[in-house]
């Protein structure tokens, strides 16, 4: 399997899902990685206070970008510096 990047957190599961569908509308592959226990919140009570890593293949970076930002808007990545 091809290595894959980081490209952005998440920390709501509206934000997640948002990304993820407009990620999956634009045919780009991605992969999520909850953190600490936030799978298994997640599963037990419908979300996770927990942030989650959304990771994209390289060749596939810039263009995710633009469809995260247009879907989140451009704060969104700013927030990532916070």
């Amino acid at each position: 399997m091809e290595e894959l990047i980081f490209l952005i957190n998440v920390y709501s599961d509206l934000e997640r899902g948002i990304a993820t569908v407009a990620l999956e509308d634009a045919g780009i592959p991605y992969s999520l990685k909850d953190y600490e226990s936030g799978n298994y919140m997640r599963l037990l009570t419908g979300s996770s206070i927990y942030g989650c890593e959304i990771d994209v293949a390289p060749e596939d970076y810039d263009r995710a970008v633009e469809v995260v930002m247009t879907v989140l808007g451009p704060g969104i990545f700013e927030k990532q510096n916070q």
